[in-house]
């Protein structure tokens, strides 16, 4: 079986406080992430896959729009978004499923013209 290739730097994950790389569903890193790369925490995994699926049902939220890491249980928020309003609501669904963990967010808005 071919080894698979060293993930390049600017991709390389954050790390857990045990050492072990966090979860995120940015799509330039889902080819490393998809093919199972050992020390993915099944709860970070849990707690992406949980808030990208309420996002999308709840929310009606495209998430490929997004960038989502979770690192110990803490939710980091990234992308731009169409209104405050919709920010507001993207933060608060993130708080509920990362609670009593933190929600970091570097969201923004853009208004359409």
């Amino acid at each position: 079986m071919p080894a698979d290739p060293p993930v390049p730097e600017a991709l390389s994950l954050p790390k857990s406080s045990d050492g072990t790389a966090a979860t995120t569903d940015n799509p330039e890193l889902n080819g490393y992430q998809n093919r199972g790369a050992v020390g993915f925490s099944g709860e970070n995994e849990a707690l992406l896959a949980g808030l990208r699926a309420r996002l999308a049902s709840e929310l009606g939220l495209d998430t490929a729009k997004l960038t989502i890491t979770v690192t110990d249980g803490a939710i980091t928020l990234a992308g731009t978004l169409g209104s405050a309003k919709q920010m507001d609501q993207v933060l608060s669904l993130a708080a509920e499923v990362a609670t009593p963990r933190s929600v970091v967010n570097r969201l923004e808005t853009s208004f359409a013209k």
